[in-house]
């Protein structure tokens, strides 16, 4: 089974202003409760002083105890969607820039109920454009372009077709994180977060 299909269907991802505007302040309110309980200072940082968004920036810095600073990219993603983490995470290839930033950056993907979330180094990503270049595995009805080899790692970028709105789809590409890759915490029954092994 895909990544994007369903029970046959196939899903397509594409940008939604609206549910991006939903998630946004859940994702960061999430991360910085995390961190808050842990004695990190968290700092909004996706807004000037007047308000505007900052494209170039992620959502968060988290400040450490000991003074380590960090840049936190949150990402919330619909449960139905988030289950499909275990054959990897796909970042959009957009947020590449901050892995190249010279504060390390982790992303967050977590689960629309607030109970598991994934953490994506910034390494990671450079590792698949690295890897890959301008190379990509396809999905769907897109082939993999003509030089494409599987890094040995796993970390990889990949281009599928994704839908802008109704009517208009469009080609995007994504860095894709196998998940053994990555970091995924579980709220346990005890309501402590748990790391997952692969």
């Amino acid at each position: 089974m895909s990544v994007y299909r369903k029970n046959g269907n196939r899903i397509h991802a594409y940008f939604d202003q609206s549910r991006n505007d939903q998630f946004d302040l859940k994702g960061k309110n999430f991360v910085k409760n995390i961190f808050s309980k842990l004695g990190f200072l968290t700092i909004d940082y996706d807004k000037d002083a007047d308000g505007n968004h900052v494209w170039q920036n992620t959502d968060l810095l988290i400040k450490s105890p000991k003074g380590t600073v960090y840049r936190i990219e949150p990402e919330i993603k619909r449960e139905r969607i988030f289950g499909y983490t275990k054959d990897g995470v796909d970042i959009p290839l957009r947020k590449e820039k901050y892995a190249y930033a010279s504060i390390r950056t982790k992303f967050f993907i977590i689960n629309e109920n607030l109970r598991e979330f994934i953490i994506v180094d910034d390494v990671k990503i450079k590792m698949a454009v690295d890897a890959c270049g301008e190379e990509y595995e396809g999905y769907g009805s897109l082939s993999n372009s003509k030089n494409y080899v599987l890094p040995e790692h796993g970390c990889r970028r990949v281009r599928k077709l994704c839908r802008k709105n109704d009517s208009q789809r469009h080609y995007d590409d994504f860095v894709r994180i196998p998940l053994s890759q990555a970091k995924h915490y579980k709220l346990n029954s005890l309501g402590l977060w748990q790391l997952c092994l692969s």
